[in-house]
């Protein structure tokens, strides 16, 4: 007994006096474990070994002390439990940097799902997770995480900001149904701007794919941003309700209209994709009020003759069918075309 306490007792000298660091003293002790087993002794120097270990950046190594020294005590596990806990939470915000660190200390989380602390750290936690997943192109993976901030985060803004993130995950592999159920659950009061129009738009995109159109054309209308307005022309034009998305689209132009001789061609394209649905709801009297505001205007000489087709006076005899038909192959061609020709709004 007395040699296995001398060994602690000079590499604790040793250490103090800056004659070998923490991670040899770790190494020092661990080779005297077993040299005295099965009392107190063995109990403080295995927490003494986990905390060096701890202090050397070895989280793995001190989190596998502390659990094979909880197997053998488990009547102490109020003391051993915290000191799990702060070691865990010592390895996530130490982290190493490049692809194979990422993928040690993402492994390293998965093996410890247990402690995954609660509150503002296990959002942190949940959402630094899911970018290193999503680095790795995982993102079944990194939804789980965010699964796990959404379910730690109090209210507000913290948790509703991780709820963005998984619906936008969600929304991308189809799953509209989670995608409506997680903007519910982390739904929060008083959200910067930015972040709920990001929300309504989620909610919006999910609800058109499930079938309501009407809600999500009316929780975009009341949103009334910009890009509120372009994404409910967008939904609309799917659904090919022609005549709502004409009223989007010429809500949105009207506000990009400056007055300008000429208009941008960001401004231009969007009044092409106006006239394009103009044109395929028929309305006769829009598409002439259309051609009279911005006739000549547009961004280059394709584009007004292209808006001048779009415009064109409706059929009123059997001459004019030919025209028709070749307008009405251009009006289905706009939306694709438009693509190529200006930025779209921006999406997650």
């Amino acid at each position: 007994m007395f040699a296995s306490r001398a060994v602690d007792l000079l590499t604790e000298r040793r250490l103090t006096d800056g004659a070998i660091k923490p991670a040899e003293a770790a190494t020092a002790l661990t080779r005297a474990l077993y040299s005295w087993r099965g009392d107190a002794m063995e109990y403080d120097r295995r927490l003494r070994i986990a905390e060096l270990l701890d202090m050397s950046g070895q989280g793995r190594p001190a989190l596998a002390m502390l659990r094979e020294t909880l197997d053998m005590w488990p009547d102490r596990r109020d003391a051993i439990q915290p000191r799990l806990a702060a070691v865990f939470a010592h390895a996530m915000t130490a982290h190493p940097a490049g692809s194979g660190g990422s993928l040690d200390w993402l492994s390293l989380v998965e093996e410890n799902a247990d402690l995954w602390p609660q509150g503002e750290a296990g959002a942190e936690l949940g959402t630094r997770m899911a970018e290193q997943l999503l680095r790795l192109d995982l993102p079944k993976q990194a939804a789980a995480a965010l699964q796990r901030a959404v379910a730690a985060a109090p209210a507000g803004a913290m948790r509703a900001q991780a709820g963005v993130r998984l619906a936008a995950i969600m929304g991308r592999g189809g799953d509209h149904v989670g995608v409506l159920d997680t903007l519910n659950l982390s739904a929060s009061p008083g959200l910067d701007p930015a972040l709920a129009e990001e929300r309504d738009i989620l909610f919006a995109r999910s609800a058109a794919a499930l079938g309501d159109i009407g809600s999500a054309r009316a929780a975009l209308t009341r949103l009334g941003t910009d890009r509120a307005l372009d994404e409910c022309a967008g939904l609309l034009e799917a659904a090919k309700d022609w005549a709502g998305a004409a009223e989007m689209l010429g809500k949105l132009a009207a506000r990009r209209d400056d007055g300008a001789a000429t208009l941008s061609r960001e401004a231009s394209v969007l009044v092409l994709r106006l006239a394009g649905a103009v044109s395929r709801s028929s309305e006769a009297g829009r598409a002439e009020a259309l051609r009279a505001r911005f006739a000549n205007r547009l961004a280059d000489e394709k584009m007004n003759g292209t808006l001048d087709f779009l415009t064109a006076t409706p059929v009123g005899a059997v001459s004019d069918l030919g025209r028709a038909a070749a307008e009405s192959r251009l009006a289905k061609a706009v939306p694709a075309a438009i693509k190529g020709l200006g930025p779209a709004a921006p999406r997650m």
